[in-house]
């Protein structure tokens, strides 16, 4: 019995644990997402042939997909808590599906090739899937992680 709890032991802090991230990678990150706001406000003054009008209708979701994930990366240069990465993540995520589902609900593209439509779509739909696995997946690593911090998981164990 005692094998069998210590590589389930073993399973959940491997599980568990966050790579290192360093404050580099949330600088660049904060980076990208400044051109990817300029770039999602701009857009419909480019004319691209294969972007619609409607693209304004998801405009502002993009804007707090953006901001948001700006956020969580100034925060992250500041408070290194990997409970707080994991709950974040949540969040983020939540924020991602739901811009997500708007994007293939309003779908502000317009491809001459029905295979191409339906290439995006389809990958949408994908995206969708793996952004609630991944909610799913970090709600439990956020829930386990108090647990192992407050010292209750490893009792249940």
């Amino acid at each position: 019995m005692k094998n069998g709890s210590g590589k389930l032991e073993k399973s959940l802090k491997k599980f568990l644990k966050d790579k290192e991230f360093k404050n580099s990678e949330f600088i660049g990150a904060i980076i990208i997402n400044l051109i990817l706001l300029y770039l999602i406000n701009n857009i419909l003054s480019w004319k691209l042939s294969f972007i619609l009008i409607s693209f304004k209708d998801v405009i502002p979701i993009l804007n707090i997909v953006v901001i948001a994930n700006i956020t969580a990366n100034i925060l992250y240069i500041v408070y290194k808590e990997e409970w707080f990465w994991s709950l974040s993540q949540v969040a983020l995520n939540v924020i991602s599906y739901i811009m997500l589902s708007t994007i293939y609900r309003v779908f502000p593209f317009y491809f001459k090739n029905i295979y191409v439509y339906y290439m995006v779509r389809g990958l949408l739909i994908v995206a969708m899937i793996v952004t609630l696995i991944a909610i799913f997946a970090h709600s439990i690593k956020f829930i386990l992680k108090k647990g192992v911090e407050m010292n209750w998981c490893y009792r249940v164990l």
